[in-house]
């Protein structure tokens, strides 16, 4: 069956691209694959505007995991968000996936291992010292994925 990959990190650029994808799985009749990653590197993290939400979530929850776990947790946070935007009526087939890792090497990892026909992205408005840093996760994942990538702008 062909399938949509949408990459998402809880941004409202990531909101856009699935509610796009949405659209398009449900238009043609595609699988829709809705795919987080918790990223591992902490200088990505330090640099992540959801740091310090996920450093105080794991010190007062007193996970055992430390911060892997609060990782675990907000990567569910972001697919039960995503649950409630795919929604049950127009739904198209959707599988929901998290993983941990760098980012854009688990996106087009897993594009390429499924074969997926397109990736979604979230545009994220990072500034241009932001983006370096980072490394775009957008611009990486366009200049090494197998397939189609549509970066969508937030709304």
């Amino acid at each position: 069956m062909k399938s949509l990959l949408v990459a998402i990190d809880g941004s409202d650029g990531a909101d856009a691209a699935l509610r796009q994808a949405i659209d398009i799985a449900a238009a043609e009749g595609l699988h829709l694959v809705v795919f987080t990653v918790a990223p591992r590197a902490s200088t990505y993290l330090e640099l992540s505007e959801k740091t310090d939400e996920i450093t105080e979530y794991a010190r007062s929850e007193h996970l055992a995991g430390g911060m892997a776990e609060a990782r675990e947790v907000f990567a569910d946070e972001i697919l039960a968000a995503a649950r409630k935007i795919v929604g049950s009526e127009r739904e198209p087939q959707t599988s929901y996936i998290s993983c941990a890792g760098d980012p854009a090497d688990e996106i087009v990892a897993f594009a390429t291992k499924h074969s997926a026909d397109a990736i979604y992205l979230g545009s994220r408005g990072l500034s241009r010292v932001g983006g370096f840093l980072l490394g775009s996760v957008s611009r990486r994942v366009t200049a090494a994925a197998p397939c189609r990538v549509v970066i969508v702008a937030k709304r």
